[in-house]
């Protein structure tokens, strides 16, 4: 038993890192593990499959078993695409759930004297908010992780396919790389401070609430308003500056990525015409480097992580004032 602040409780939830602590379930994680690792192999052998039927029927044979790979590679990819979306929403959900009892558990443990530093509204906006941005922490990493390896295997197709082809997007891909790092980096503080304004609203808007009458009584509503939404510019700036790094990135990507795909599928056609490839190789070329490229679609993964990390630190300032009024009083 541990006493806080001089009041019997426990330390239940207090974890510190409890909005990411809050564990998706095993068996529904490996579904979408599962789920996301057979989307990846579908999509893997696809252009594998397409180029040798290609072949084959530029050959007048006829394509027999290629075709038929093709046909239940697509058939894999749209069944683990939508197991894949569904444990992924469950995942999210359970996390959610997980976030929330940690954090509420952290606030019950401190009881009213250890929570006075936070408004209520601010309370409210952790537990509802910020633990739903962290929950989704763990099926976001789960498909970003996953869309890298895909990456990176299709980049070795490609350079197994031709070293020529691989180099060739290796050269472009560098500056993408650099863009992403710094993506992450400009929107992790940034996400943070958007959350603390969102936070200083809710608890003044709380607060003005739970004194409307007395407001009403010596008719300060305009001024209430305007102590409400104060923050509203604060808000609203770091709000265009998210969206100004978003697009930033995205309209440097937006040109670097088809530049790399001309770049890989030029160098292929030269090859083909050189005698180096079969034909039906550009099919392939294009399918690899289309998949090497998948992870610039992880901008929205990436957002979201950025998202879930700023939601989950707020949640654990409560959950590291817990453990730590635990500690002192066990």
């Amino acid at each position: 038993m541990l006493r806080v602040h001089g009041r019997p409780g426990r330390s239940d939830g207090c974890d510190p890192a409890a909005a990411l602590a809050a564990r998706p379930p095993r068996a529904w994680f490996a579904v979408l593990i599962a789920a996301l690792v057979a989307q990846s192999a579908a999509a893997l052998g696809l252009p594998y499959a397409l180029s040798v039927t290609a072949v084959r029927l530029l050959a007048g044979r006829a394509a027999g078993w290629p075709a038929l790979s093709v046909a239940a590679l697509l058939l894999l990819a749209v069944i683990a695409q939508v197991v894949g979306e569904a444990s992924s929403a469950v995942c999210t959900a359970r996390s959610t759930a997980g976030a929330r009892r940690g954090l509420l558990g952290a606030v019950l443990s401190l009881g009213v004297p250890g929570t006075a530093r936070y408004a209520t509204g601010d309370l409210i906006s952790r537990l509802v908010g910020n633990c739903a941005d962290a929950g989704q922490a763990p099926a976001a990493v789960a498909e970003a992780a996953v869309a890298f390896a895909t990456s990176l295997l299709a980049v070795a197709a490609l350079w197994r396919l031709d070293p020529w082809l691989g180099g060739a997007f290796l050269s472009g891909i560098l500056p993408v790389l650099l863009l992403v790092r710094l993506f992450v980096r400009r929107t992790g503080d940034l996400f943070m401070q958007y959350q603390g304004a969102q936070s200083l609203i809710a608890a003044r808007l709380t607060d003005a609430l739970a004194g409307i009458r007395t407001i009403r009584a010596s008719g300060t509503v305009e001024r209430e308003v305007e102590r409400v939404l104060a923050p509203l510019p604060e808000l609203s700036g770091t709000g265009r500056r998210i969206w100004a790094a978003q697009g930033s990135v995205v309209w440097r990507m937006s040109l670097l990525a088809p530049a790399v795909e001309i770049a890989v599928l030029s160098i292929a056609g030269l090859r083909i015409a050189a005698g180096r490839l079969p034909a039906g190789d550009l099919l392939a070329a294009a399918g690899y480097t289309t998949l090497a490229l998948g992870f610039l679609g992880q901008m929205d993964a990436l957002g979201q992580l950025a998202r879930a990390r700023a939601g989950a630190r707020r949640a654990g300032e409560v959950c590291a004032q817990a453990a730590g009024a635990g500690s002192v009083g066990a």
